[in-house]
């Protein structure tokens, strides 16, 4: 990394904060050159955790342009993270991709999706772990599909009723 990129300066990001399956998501990033002088440098775009543009940029002193990357948002609902950085500054924002409403079914039997959306409520500031694409432990079998199923102490405690269960029979 060259001195140069350390007076590139990543100033603003601005994402779609909602979207849809397979929606067309532009990035809108500024950039500013806080040297006096010209400076050459590579931004570069993540969505998800992978890189999904490099722009060189060549900036008289003083310069802010503006870029854009455009990317399509993917099939899986979740909250993915845009990083834009320059080597010695970055920016993050987050896109929620909601399920495709087209897509499911219609309702019948009168009931709303009031109880659904309760279930998957998403607050405005994500929980680093509920990032897509930001997995830092490389254990991939760790993310909450919502699928119920047993803790540890929920295990526990039904091999501990088993365990009484099974003394109770043997006694009478």
């Amino acid at each position: 990394m060259s001195a140069a990129v350390d007076f590139l300066e990543v100033t603003q990001i601005e994402v779609p904060e909602e979207a849809t399956a397979a929606d067309s998501l532009e990035a809108t990033v500024t950039v500013e050159n806080t040297a006096e002088a010209n400076v050459t440098g590579e931004i570069t775009y993540e969505f998800g955790g992978s890189v999904r543009g490099e722009e060189s940029l060549s900036l008289t002193g003083g310069a802010s342009p503006t870029l854009s990357f455009t990317v399509t948002a993917p099939d899986e609902p979740g909250t993915y993270r845009h990083t834009v950085e320059t080597g010695a500054s970055s920016r993050n924002a987050t896109t929620t991709v909601e399920p495709d409403r087209a897509e499911e079914p219609d309702r019948t039997d009168g009931e709303s999706d009031e109880s659904e959306r309760d279930n998957e409520t998403r607050g405005d500031d994500p929980d680093e772990s509920d990032l897509q694409g930001d997995d830092d432990s490389g254990d991939d079998d760790t993310a909450d599909d919502g699928t119920p199923g047993f803790t540890a102490p929920a295990a526990i405690a039904a091999f501990a009723v088993l365990l009484s269960m099974n003394r109770l029979r043997r006694s009478n």
